[in-house]
């Protein structure tokens, strides 16, 4: 875990836990995603019905494909984040029925060929990727702002999940007053609920 350091920017905070993530072997990050999916399988099966709001997983990311087929298959409406490149800084959200038609999108990020606009008021969980994490909820997030934007105008109430391998747990992330923190974070070792003391 890297230690408490106000001299370490986000940039350079990012960029290391990236480069560890990504060394992960895919072997290891296979066994570890489908514990980490499990365990959210769990989570979520506690909640009312309603929506959940999903990743669709890229790169060394915590893999999410498996989580959103069983979650379809409980009848659970998913829906998945994609950007329209114009340059506005804001994340559009797409109901989907399968994975089968999925491509990259802005970034290479993939998400659906054709889009459903959802309902943000019927969500009940938020599935969030990220680059590190704290134990106060903070996430690190990937530089663009766009999670940024749409965590902080959900309700309260709206469970805020982060995904992540236990390798990308640090002291402290660099937050501000004003920014959204996750309610827990889900690793292969277990579920992090975040501290409520401030920091």
């Amino acid at each position: 875990m890297i230690s408490d350091n106000e001299s370490i920017t986000k940039s350079e905070l990012r960029r290391s836990k990236l480069a560890e993530r990504d060394a992960l072997p895919p072997e290891l990050r296979d066994a570890y995603s489908k514990i980490i999916q499990e365990q959210v399988l769990t989570l979520i099966s506690a909640l009312p019905t309603g929506c959940i709001h999903a990743y669709i997983s890229f790169r060394s990311e915590v893999k999410t494909y498996m989580l959103i087929e069983k979650l379809l298959e409980t009848g659970r409406v998913i829906v998945v984040p994609y950007i329209v490149s114009n340059g506005e800084k804001m994340m559009h959200h797409s109901i989907i029925s399968d994975l089968k038609n999925i491509h990259p999108g802005v970034y290479g990020v993939p998400e659906p060929s054709e889009t459903q606009e959802a309902d943000l008021s019927q969500f009940h969980a938020v599935l969030v990727p990220l680059c590190a994490f704290d134990g106060y909820g903070h996430r690190l997030g990937y530089g663009k702002g766009y999670y940024d934007i749409f965590l902080s105008s959900l309700p309260k109430e709206v469970k805020k999940i982060g995904l992540a391998f236990s390798m990308q747990e640090v002291e402290r992330i660099p937050a501000e007053k004003h920014d959204t923190r996750l309610n827990m974070i889900v690793t292969e070792q277990g579920i992090i609920h975040a501290s409520e003391d401030s920091v």
